[in-house]
């Protein structure tokens, strides 16, 4: 089951996250997003923010509505969550995890999914259901495209290729951001680590590869606990 729905409403770009213009302080803004990327978060007619409700919320209660069915299918049950290279434990607060009070609801919003995904391990590996997230990169979407006029996007394909030399995160095109989907896809997802999450990669020359990184295990166990409070008081 992919959990791939999500927004990202960017209202500007933040240049000052370029400052100070230090090498490695310029390269990981433009490798993971983070503070670059400036969104405008909005309450739903539920009282909920937009961005925590699509990104996360939404696809909980899937899961939630969902489980029995996943685990009475006499197989094994494999979720596949669609998070971010802008995922990020500073920005996200347990005690606000809507972030309506922060500046980053979508790193926000990236980082509880990679908290949920964990914790969704802990408590439904026994019914034989099993969680991971992916991260695709940075790749051409109708929500990238909407970040700056296409001629721009036409003069950072250079910039993609000289990217990729130093980061593989630059996949650009949905095919090689799709690479990690496809490949866990076809895992046994009891033999892979539940700890990790899988990023598609590219090389400069196109070849999407597999990587994965560690997922910090702090608050996985009051993740979910609050959602579980946030599903009650909403749907009762």
């Amino acid at each position: 089951l992919f959990l791939n729905a999500g927004i990202m409403p960017v209202s500007r770009i933040n240049w000052s996250a370029f400052w100070p213009p230090y090498p490695s302080h310029v390269l990981q803004a433009l490798v993971d997003g983070g503070q670059l990327l400036e969104c405008v978060d909005e309450a739903t007619q539920d009282g909920l923010q937009a961005i925590f409700a699509t990104n996360v919320f939404g696809h909980f209660l899937l899961v939630k509505d969902l489980e029995d069915f996943l685990a009475n299918q006499g197989r094994l049950a494999h979720l596949i969550w669609t998070s971010s290279s802008t995922a990020s434990k500073q920005p996200f607060d347990i005690d606000d995890i809507q972030h309506a009070n922060g500046k980053d609801p979508y790193g926000s919003s990236k980082y509880a999914i990679d908290l949920l995904s964990l914790a969704l391990n802990e408590k439904l590996n026994k019914r034989n259901i099993y969680s991971h997230s992916v991260c695709p990169g940075l790749i051409m979407t109708n929500i990238t495209l909407r970040i700056l006029p296409g001629w721009m996007w036409c003069l950072l394909y250079p910039v993609a290729f000289l990217m990729r030399l130093l980061n593989g995160s630059w996949t650009y095109s949905p095919r090689c951001g799709a690479e990690a989907l496809i490949w866990l896809s076809k895992q046994a997802p009891e033999s892979l680590n539940h700890a990790a999450k899988y990023h598609s990669r590219c090389t400069p020359f196109g070849r999407s590869y597999v990587e994965t990184t560690k997922v910090s295990a702090s608050l996985v166990s009051c993740i979910l606990l609050r959602l579980l409070e946030w599903s009650r008081l909403r749907l009762g």
